[in-house]
């Protein structure tokens, strides 16, 4: 016998955690986000938390992402532009914010790889797990 297929039905049968942490795909901070990082990792993962909040509640949810600020894309796109690396890192984030804001992504927290509020984080942890390998 088949289950049912009403959706109070469904959705009882759906496994639910208690908290969540959803991310998308961390953006280079080389340029303008384009349409396909939007539909190919924001715009999922934005579903995603969206019911998950429906879920557990938005409380429980927590969406996160930021630039992708290291390596030598953000160096070399800095370069051509004539611009110091900090600095265009710092104009690309806030423009990448933006075009999420615009779309209607709804961000929880916004950072950086390299940004004053989460390097020494970023640092500290990078540590702790190359020690226990």
């Amino acid at each position: 016998m088949r289950p049912p297929t009403d959706i109070p039905s469904v959705l009882a049968r759906i496994p639910r955690p208690s908290r969540a942490v959803v991310t998308a795909g961390m953006p280079y901070a080389n340029g303008p986000l384009h349409i396909g990082h939007l539909a190919g990792a924001h715009v999922p993962a934005d579903i995603h938390a969206r019911w998950l909040g429906l879920l557990i509640g938005r409380r429980n949810v927590l969406f996160v992402c930021g630039t992708d600020d290291h390596g030598s894309t953000s160096e070399v796109a800095a370069s051509r532009a004539g611009v110091p690396v900090r600095e265009f890192i710092d104009g690309i984030h806030a423009r990448q914010k933006q075009t999420m804001d615009r779309y209607g992504i709804s961000l929880d927290a916004w950072s950086g790889t390299s940004r004053p509020e989460t390097f020494p984080r970023q640092v500290a942890l990078t540590e702790w797990f190359i020690r226990r390998l």
